[in-house]
């Protein structure tokens, strides 16, 4: 996720991915996560997903057990934005197919209402249309 703000609201020790100049000031860093962590909340765990493209540092947190992905700004129901200053359209395309081959149910992003697999797919598959992939 690229927000931060409001983070303080789960408790003394949530994890923190950094600074966040809108949310009243610098944020320490509890744990730093990477590609391929889990978070494991007690009854659930979710695999870090490093899937950047709208941004490098994009996250997303997916649940096998359930086939939920939490997808932050990588995909969400809407024009998927990669002309940012730091978006990156090859790091994009690697995000969109590695999601495709994930077998997710549901998707719960950074933006919009949450969707299913047939959505997700279409979402994909329109966006590495648009970039003749």
């Amino acid at each position: 996720m690229d927000r931060v703000s409001g983070i303080d609201d789960f408790g003394p020790d949530p994890i923190r991915l950094g600074d966040d100049a809108r949310g009243g000031g610098e944020k320490t860093v509890a744990r730093v996560v990477k590609d391929g962590d889990i978070v494991d909340l007690g009854d659930r765990q979710f695999e870090i997903l490093h899937i950047p493209g709208h941004s490098p540092g994009s996250i997303g947190f997916w649940e096998a057990a359930t086939g939920t992905l939490f997808s932050g700004n990588c995909i969400y129901d809407g024009p998927l934005l990669d002309g940012l200053s730091d978006s990156n359209i090859t790091d994009y395309i690697a995000s969109m197919k590695r999601l495709r081959d994930l077998p997710v149910r549901t998707v719960h992003a950074g933006h919009d209402p949450s969707f299913g697999r047939d959505r997700l797919l279409e979402l994909i598959d329109a966006y590495l249309k648009l970039r003749d992939v």
